[in-house]
């Protein structure tokens, strides 16, 4: 008999997005495709590459049958025998994920507490492991094939699986129930720090030994994460301090701050600077000789991938220290009392030589500075279910699965080498990434393009082709994470009830004032901020035409409640006021103290989105895209981009 078997990992977001360091949404995300990893490569060697469905053993993630790098937490595969030969298969499957997750746990928790000699007291290791134990949930389910063959087979899987979620046992918990304060991160999960570390232990060696903050405490599942990292890029000693290596089994990763790729425009525009300037270049070095009389394990703690293999200005040193607030919230982690007062003020001093440096060595004017926002990025595929239940053969399905990870594959190349940005998860067609602003906006367009060029071929019952639907946030460094997140989520969930998806919703979250909300069709919303970043940036719009344009939102453009061909007249009317009006705004003065004309491209292309968008509250969508595209035009200045040339042959006069 054939059997269809259906497994799930999770929980997904308890586990990957309770974090406060991106450091520990990474980790999440990857122990559990480790996990997912795991599992799916015992099936595979319990039944050969042929069973495997989702993730494709047989073309999954490259050459020789390799699985994919990110494996997705949900896998099927097909497999023969009894009942018994099922359940002893599941079973196997369990016991290698169990595995696995024990030996990366006992892994990470050694180092915690290492150098400590009070570690036995200080650190409530069998809680730890508890709370470790209890994390992952394996559910599974196996249904026979009968006469709706492979498709019936996996749809009633499908539905077991949800029924089974729905029904989980619970449990009181026993080793981690104690009147001890509750993990910073979930609130749930007790701290298996004891309190007295915080008390008798010196925050350098706190840091070290326990990965925590004087504010932070961590449960069993928030060490792991946190001291998880450094297990896998671990410092190592190089010309006086330690360095992390950033190259893993199956490539180099590189992953940062949110301050970090806030910052990094502006490095990326002083490190062009640097070369040549050896004032500039020694400004640096004496700005990171300060950091390290701080504290010894101040630039370790802040570490990152450099930019470049060779010759980056800023080594592997965290964007974070460059600004004000992020270097007093570093150093007030390492330091105590009086005795560092002294140091901390050479830090600092030598902080505003380097910008100083960086001003005399910029050509540009006004010179650059350090912008607080970054973006964070989540995508998912449009009609993936209908697709893959479309297909009824199981050969379709390894396809598919085999495109999935195609494009998987993809991701990284595209986010990290292409993009500057930070990866934090990639399975099938889910992605959350971290980017800098000025690079962001061209990721998701290449990232859309990629997942469209690896399902062509696939479609669902009424012939639509999988597209990818994204939620595209600039956010300021100092939103906490989970807030962070959260947005990125609601904005994702706006582009997917757009009408027909292959939607892009683009949001800019102010930490004062309104969010800024552009959500509509992926081509259209994309060339929107395309063309007026353009515009922006060549000075061709009025820098107050989005708050004027907010003037003209009182207009009345609907038409009006009586069916009175007067009426109707009347609407139609104020619909070409509204229009004049919007086109008196943005095609009077380009900028303050300009007196060219806008160039004939720029008024009819405005023109024409105008019009185009008067079926809704014209004025008011273009106000969205002009704010949103302001904030695109910040980064790639800042970033130092080329400045795009004038399509038309107008020039201005």
């Amino acid at each position: 008999m054939t059997w269809v078997l259906l497994i799930s990992l999770g929980p997904v977001q308890d586990f990957i997005l309770t974090a406060r360091k991106c450091q520990d949404l990474w980790y999440g995300s990857w122990l559990l495709s480790e996990l997912s990893g795991a599992t799916a490569a015992t099936l595979r060697r319990e039944l050969g590459d042929e069973a495997l469905v989702f993730p494709s053993g047989a073309v999954g993630g490259g050459g020789g049958g390799e699985l994919p790098r990110e494996v997705a937490n949900k896998i099927l595969a097909t497999l023969s025998g009894d009942a018994a030969r099922v359940r002893s298969v599941a079973l196997v499957a369990r016991e290698a994920m169990t595995t696995a997750l024990h030996a990366r746990r006992e892994e990470v928790f050694a180092t915690v507490g290492r150098g400590d000699p009070a570690r036995a007291e200080h650190f409530k290791l069998a809680a730890a492991r508890a709370q470790v134990d209890e994390l992952i949930e394996f559910y599974w389910v196996a249904v026979p094939v009968g006469t709706d063959g492979y498709a019936g087979a996996r749809d009633e899987a499908e539905r077991l699986l949800a029924a089974r979620k729905n029904t989980r046992a619970w449990t009181q918990p026993t080793a981690w129930a104690g009147p001890v304060p509750k993990s910073s991160l979930d609130g749930v999960r007790e701290s298996v720090v004891d309190e007295s570390v915080y008390r008798d232990v010196a925050p350098s060696d706190r840091l070290r030994w326990y990965g925590t903050d004087r504010a932070e405490r961590l449960s069993g599942l928030d060490l792991l994460k946190r001291k998880g990292f450094d297990t896998l890029f671990p410092p190592t000693p190089e010309k006086g301090r330690a360095h992390r290596d950033w190259s893993r089994g199956r490539g180099r990763w590189r992953f940062a701050s949110t301050q970090h790729l806030a910052s990094l425009p502006w490095m990326i525009q002083v490190d062009e600077a640097a070369k040549g300037q050896p004032g500039l270049v020694s400004a640096w070095g004496v700005f990171c000789d300060a950091l390290d009389a701080i504290a010894p394990g101040l630039l370790e703690r802040y570490s990152v991938a450099p930019q470049t293999e060779a010759g980056w200005l800023f080594d592997d040193v965290d964007g974070t220290l460059l600004q004000e607030n992020g270097l007093a919230d570093a150093v007030g982690e390492f330091a105590e009392g009086d005795a560092l007062s002294a140091k901390v003020k050479l830090a600092e001093k030598a902080r505003r030589a380097f910008f100083d440096a960086v001003r005399g060595a910029t050509p540009r004017s006004p010179p650059p500075e350090l912008q607080p926002y970054y973006a964070i990025l989540l995508a998912d595929g449009d009609r993936m279910g209908a697709v893959i239940d479309h297909a009824t053969e199981r050969s379709t399905h390894q396809a598919i699965s085999a495109a999935l990870a195609g494009f998987a594959q993809r991701v990284g190349a595209i986010v990290r080498d292409a993009h500057h940005g930070s990866l934090v998860y990639s399975g099938g067609d889910d992605v959350l990434a971290l980017l800098p602003i000025h690079t962001a906006l061209a990721c998701v367009a290449d990232l859309h393009e990629a997942f469209g060029a690896a399902l062509a071929g696939f479609e669902d019952a009424n012939g639509n082709p999988p597209t990818l639907s994204a939620g595209l946030v600039f956010a300021h460094q100092k939103t906490p994470l989970f807030e962070t997140l959260a947005t990125a989520r609601a904005a994702e969930r706006a582009a997917k009830a757009v009408e027909g998806k292959d939607a892009l919703a683009f949001w800019v979250d102010k930490r004062g004032g309104e969010r800024i909300e552009v959500t509509g069709r992926f081509a259209e919303v994309l060339d929107d901020l395309r063309e007026m970043t353009t515009f922006r940036r060549r000075g061709e719009i009025p820098g107050r035409a989005a708050h004027e344009l907010d003037g003209l939102t009182t207009l009345r453009i609907d038409p009006l409640p009586s069916a009175v061909e007067a009426d109707a007249r009347v609407g139609a009317a104020m619909h070409g006021v509204q229009l004049d009006e919007i086109l008196r705004v943005l095609t009077r003065r380009r900028s303050e103290g300009a007196t060219g004309k806008m160039p004939e491209g720029a008024r009819t292309w405005l023109r024409g989105r105008a019009l185009a968008l008067q079926g809704g509250n014209a004025a008011q969508a273009l106000s969205l895209r002009l704010r949103a595209a302001e904030a695109i035009a910040r980064g790639e200045d800042e970033a130092g981009l080329p400045l795009p040339q004038r399509a038309d042959a107008e020039v201005a006069r």
